[in-house]
């Protein structure tokens, strides 16, 4: 009884705060909710497959109700959206119990955070006989919370990977990014009752995941830990140099999106970090890259940033994310053409950081650019007017994809040469 009394305080505490994340996430959930409808209907049909769910007996919409919706420009409501999250969390929990995470160095942590610190002081914890289910309903419970109750099934669908190489890949990019401090520091600097500010930057956030995590499934079978992790310093480093890395112009865009997430209810620092995300996504393939070609990271990034400025990429892709599309095949479409881009722009980079000849590896980077420019200025140009022109607001995907042929012919035209144009 004592010790029950002694813990009442923190259990109180612990419960909020549970509470306010839930309902926080559902929150965001809910102003997403027509955008995610492709992935929602992909989600409810495999899973309804699998025998997970029953979509009459949870109350679900279907197909159809979902499509009619979509056309009014609505999505699940909030309580479907709950019911969706209890479903996916519950099937996540379930996988994760059954695979080698519980036993993974870094899931005691997760142990931990569902007990109460005095019942931890007294109770050796890490041999409760539920330990592994404790530990997948936690990660489960964190993963959709943050992510979306889509997530995972999204990428292991887009992948070919399973959901627990997803959550490995997805608890890598955590620790590589620091990412739990940003996720604290957004408690702090978003204003409460900025709804549209909090969907921002948790969308921010979901697209840095999106695309780090699909790059580690695509580029390493084993250990996701030997790609990521050792990478975070070199993040760090990369992040606070940015803007010695950048062009003027790429400066101030970021400065203006950063004054945008203030109008909305950031504070200034945050909505500096936050409004760096587009950028610090491409970090973790810089870095890799730069141990593969053993160069500098810096000089890696400089040509990475300023291929990006030639031909527009950034404008490009956060063009084709924000395109609504009305069913799972058009969304998987356009997520394909989106990573192409991004996946051609480092092959790209491959290409003039590490040249064939000895003379061209001892030309400076900005020069290389140059000389890399003169050589397919039509195509360069063609891209990036494209990807710059304000008139195409809404995008047409299968000009978007005649684009992205033309970069990779780019791609295939081999290592700089080292004689200018």
């Amino acid at each position: 009884d004592e010790l029950l009394a002694a813990m009442t305080d923190e259990v109180g505490d612990m419960v909020l705060r549970d509470s306010r994340e839930q309902a926080a996430a559902l929150g965001i959930a809910a102003h997403h909710a027509h955008g995610q409808v492709p992935k929602h209907r992909r989600l409810l049909t495999d899973l309804e497959g699998a025998g997970t769910i029953d979509r009459a007996l949870s109350a679900l919409p279907s197909d159809g109700e979902l499509a009619e919706r979509a056309g009014e420009g609505a999505g699940l409501t909030v309580p479907e959206l709950a019911v969706l999250r209890n479903h996916v969390i519950r099937d996540l929990q379930s996988h994760i119990t059954d695979s080698t995470i519980p036993a993974a160095p870094w899931a005691p942590e997760l142990l931990e955070r569902y007990f109460p610190r005095r019942l931890r002081e007294v109770v050796p914890v890490a041999k409760h006989p539920f330990r592994d289910s404790i530990i997948g309903l936690m990660l489960a419970n964190e993963v959709v919370n943050k992510l979306g109750s889509a997530f995972v099934h999204t990428m292991a669908a887009d992948t070919g990977r399973s959901a627990i190489d997803v959550l490995g890949a997805y608890v890598s990019v955590k620790q590589a990014y620091a990412v739990p401090e940003l996720w604290d520091a957004a408690e702090a600097a978003v204003d409460p009752s900025s709804q549209v500010g909090a969907a921002v930057v948790a969308a921010a956030i979901s697209r840095l995941f999106s695309r780090t995590v699909r790059w580690l499934l695509e580029n390493n079978l084993r250990g996701f830990d030997t790609l990521a992790t050792p990478h975070r310093e070199t993040i760090r480093e990369l992040t606070a140099e940015l803007g010695s890395l950048s062009s003027a112009d790429r400066n101030e865009r970021r400065r203006q999106a950063a004054e945008r997430l203030q109008d909305l209810g950031l504070k200034p620092g945050f909505a500096r970090r936050i409004a760096m995300l587009p950028e610090t996504g491409s970090m973790l393939e810089i870095a890799g890259l730069a141990r593969a070609v053993e160069l500098p990271a810096t000089e890696v990034a400089r040509a990475y940033f300023g291929l990006a400025d030639r031909l527009g990429v950034g404008s490009l892709v956060t063009r084709i994310l924000d395109t609504p599309v009305p069913d799972p095949s058009r969304d998987r479409a356009r997520t394909s053409v989106a990573n192409g881009f991004q996946d051609a722009l480092m092959a790209l980079t491959d290409g003039v950081i590490a040249p064939l000849s000895e003379e061209a590896r001892r030309t400076p980077v900005p020069e290389r650019l140059r000389r890399w420019e003169g050589a397919h200025g039509e195509t360069v140009a063609r891209v990036r007017d494209y990807a710059v022109d304000d008139d195409h607001h809404e995008t047409d995907l299968a000009r978007i994809t005649t684009l992205l042929r033309q970069v990779r012919t780019l791609v295939r035209s081999g290592p700089l040469s080292a004689d200018p144009p």
